[in-house]
């Protein structure tokens, strides 16, 4: 039972760290479309 549990938390908090990364990545990208959408309506 205890060794089961060790096994799981690492794959648990790598699982979450990529999952942060991913959601950061894809709000970055978003942000960055946005931003080009707001420049090329200031330019027209």
């Amino acid at each position: 039972m205890l060794i089961g549990a060790d096994q799981n938390f690492p794959f648990g908090g790598t699982s979450i760290l990529i999952m942060v990364g991913v959601g950061l990545n894809t709000v970055k990208q978003i942000n960055a479309q946005l931003e080009q959408h707001n420049y090329e309506g200031l330019l027209r």
